[in-house]
């Protein structure tokens, strides 16, 4: 293999035009240039330079060899480019997993602004629930993944991930606008008994969140439908089939339905989980991305807040 270091003295005493103007241009000494044309010679088995007592005229070899020589030279500088950014976090890949409600309000916030201070930043973006990106977080499969926790629904974190507070989502009620609930500033879950409640899937965290809240106060809540997709629980809402707890984040006013808060408030809270042996460079300057565009969200949406400290 040709040796980079050579090709750029070859290309430096075409330019120069001597061995001598060449070491001055390179700080090397004569002797250096003319050991490195002729390590060159051997390695490509070319004829570089015709040498006579005084002086060395390159060979056509040696002009079409500068030629190609240039080209190599400055892709290799822009290797080293991309190598220096990447290490520095401004380019390559960033694998990222999160969940629906946190794409469609926080996530375009970053994204936006990640994409204006870094273009040579790739993102890979996952969608699912927290068990599913904490096993790819935990399988190396993601870089960053965003997850949620409800207060009455704990989870553990596996200890080769660390997690950094990044929003509290309050949870509330949506009950259709002409639902005489809707008339109420608050609403005391007691109360809520003989309800019919539009919730997500059995397994969901969600559903179970409502089930601890309802044993909390003596009940078991009565469920007629059931979606995973919080615009038709909305929906559902909106034309008064039921009353459905849900994530501040999820909630849209208007079209029929309107939110309430608890009398005792419970909140879903959101991590910013990454792996501690953390390999990607761009992670952390994505985890002060995310925080600034959390503090931007709180001040704009109703139920959600920052984490103290």
């Amino acid at each position: 293999m040709l040796n980079p270091v050579h090709l750029h003295t070859l290309v430096t005493v075409l330019r120069t035009g001597s061995f001598a103007d060449a070491a001055r241009s390179l700080n090397f000494t004569a002797s250096a240039i003319s050991q490195q044309m002729a390590a060159l010679e051997r390695a490509s088995r070319l004829t570089l330079f015709e040498r006579e007592a005084h002086s060395v005229t390159p060979t056509p070899a040696a002009m079409v060899l500068a030629t190609h020589a240039r080209a190599v030279l400055a892709d290799m500088e822009d290797l080293e480019n991309k190598v220096a950014e990447m290490v520095g976090g401004s380019a390559g890949l960033l694998r990222v997993g999160s969940f629906p409600t946190i794409n469609s309000r926080l996530l375009p916030r970053w994204l936006s602004a990640r994409r204006e201070l870094y273009p040579e930043l790739a993102l890979q973006l996952d969608e699912g629930e927290p068990e599913m990106i904490l096993t790819l977080l935990a399988d190396g499969e993601l870089d960053l993944g965003l997850v949620y926790r409800y207060d009455l629904v704990p989870r553990a974190y596996p200890r080769t991930l660390t997690a950094i507070p990044l929003l509290i989502d309050e949870v509330v009620v949506m009950v259709a606008e002409g639902n005489p609930l809707a008339k109420r500033e608050v609403l005391d879950m007691a109360t809520l008994s003989e309800e019919m409640w539009i919730n997500t899937s059995d397994s969901a965290d969600g559903t179970q969140c409502l089930q601890a809240l309802a044993a909390q106060h003596g009940f078991i809540p009565k469920v007629d439908y059931r979606s995973n997709n919080y615009a038709v629980i909305r929906g559902l809402v909106s034309v008064d089939l039921g009353i459905a707890l849900m994530p501040s984040l999820a909630v849209r006013e208007g079209q029929g339905a309107v939110s309430r808060p608890l009398a005792a408030p419970i909140y879903r809270r959101i991590d910013i989980v990454h792996r501690r042996t953390m390999t990607n460079a761009a992670v952390p300057e994505a985890i002060r991305g995310l925080l600034v565009a959390a503090g931007e969200l709180a001040e704009d949406i109703p139920g959600i807040s920052l984490p103290e400290g």
